[in-house]
């Protein structure tokens, strides 16, 4: 029969057998396309993909008319496609990535609506879409101050109906929460009123039983909100108070319901926070204080299945120009895993990650023409030597049960 120790000893191992793959360090970070400002420039959010190998996304500005562009990048042969020119005809300046359909279709939001023939745009935003296959471009909904103006990115439950924010509008002006049927009808659902509550940004993320957060300006942080899908009732969920963090940018949740995100400012160095909400508790923890060395000015996050957490910031580093970062699950330590060059300067929106573990995402600047870049950081591929120490690890716990079975007839 093994010893105490020896079962310590197994267990402890396992552990590391089990956390190894999920706290690699980093692998080669590529650039995938450098902006040029005729093909676009500024991507002000993250890329989306489809499955197939291509990456989506959008620049805020650039391109014929200087007012941003739907791309998209095919994987297998780097080859850049312009989806569509955005312009004041049909809407201009998206500030939000794109969002998937069940059959295919993408969707996005933009800063100016479509002019609808009149002689100047509409300035508080629309959704569009891109039809699957044929590509031809429409507007879903412009949006006309009353029901919200300046949306931002979508999220899509399972019926196809859609779900965003504005941050100004809307009853109040304080900004909304919307839904778009699948049928195209728009339906607010909840209008800030500061100011203690005000001005939402990063969208909102749905639980498995359609319960809609986000997070809201106001007060002396801002907040986290729910509203609940059956009741339609706003709760405030987590404040912050500068202390624990100020100006929130958005939430991710994962298949428990916890809910991760970071803020632009406050913390232990006023320079950003990433927090986890607990989704039983409903307590708010700090898991990291940025402070420079590490990045500053953090952006969204994501999850990987093993759930360790990835953002970027727009500031900090080595460099000075960004980083990108994990948080593991398994240790709760902040490490960075690219500090950004001038090459691809200040990192913009969340990361994207992929069924093999490679991150996407873009910069704001950098590149030839400082018009920013998409990048993907490569999953990296264990050495020789870690992958000799993870057969040995895991095969001495068997060695050690086989010595302590040999001992039971002595």
């Amino acid at each position: 029969m093994p010893t105490r120790q020896t079962l310590f000893a197994i267990l402890f191992i396992l552990a590391v057998c089990c956390g190894t793959a999920a706290t690699c360090s980093a692998g080669k970070l590529i650039t995938l396309h450098n902006f040029n400002g005729a093909d676009g420039s500024g991507p002000a959010a993250g890329v989306t993909l489809d499955g197939q190998g291509n990456v989506y996304g959008t620049t805020a500005f650039g391109e014929a008319a200087g007012q941003g562009s739907v791309y998209k990048i095919d994987l297998a042969t780097g080859v850049f496609t312009n989806l569509v020119r955005l312009s004041t005809f049909i809407g201009a300046y998206p500030m939000a990535g794109v969002t998937f359909d069940s059959q295919g279709n993408l969707y996005g939001t933009t800063a100016l609506g479509a002019s609808d023939g009149l002689p100047q745009a509409n300035t508080y935003g629309s959704v569009f879409e891109i039809a699957h296959g044929s590509g031809p471009f429409s507007t879903v909904v412009n949006f006309t101050g009353v029901d919200g103006s300046g949306p931002s990115g979508l999220s899509i439950d399972s019926q196809g109906n859609f779900y965003g924010t504005t941050e100004l509008g809307g009853q109040y002006g304080s900004g909304t929460v919307f839904e778009i049927s699948h049928s195209g009808t728009l339906t607010t659902l909840f209008n800030f009123k500061g100011p203690n509550v005000s001005n939402p940004v990063g969208g909102v993320v749905l639980d498995g039983q359609g319960n809609l957060y986000g997070v809201a300006g106001g007060g002396l942080g801002g907040s986290v909100y729910e509203i609940n899908h059956l009741t339609g009732v706003y709760s405030t969920i987590a404040v912050f108070t500068g202390t624990n963090g100020s100006d929130p940018n958005g939430v991710a949740i994962d298949s428990h319901g916890n809910l991760f995100g970071t803020t632009a400012g406050g913390g232990l160095y006023g320079l950003g926070t990433a927090f986890e909400i607990n989704h039983l508790t409903g307590v708010l923890h700090t898991l990291a204080n940025f402070n420079g060395s590490n990045g500053s000015d953090p952006n969204g996050v994501t999850l990987d299945v093993h759930g360790n957490l990835y953002g970027t910031t727009y500031n900090g580093g080595s460099n000075k120009d960004g980083t990108l970062y994990e948080i593991s699950n398994l240790t709760g330590v902040l490490t960075t895993l690219v500090s950004f060059t001038a090459a691809n300067a200040s990192p913009n929106g969340g990361l994207t990650i992929d069924t093999q573990g490679n991150l996407y995402g873009t910069s704001f600047g950098g590149g030839t023409g400082n018009d920013g870049s998409v990048f993907e950081l490569a999953a990296p591929e264990p050495s020789t030597l870690v992958l000799l120490a993870i057969s040995l690890a895991c095969a001495l716990p068997f060695a050690l049960i086989r010595r302590g079975d040999s001992g039971r007839g002595k």
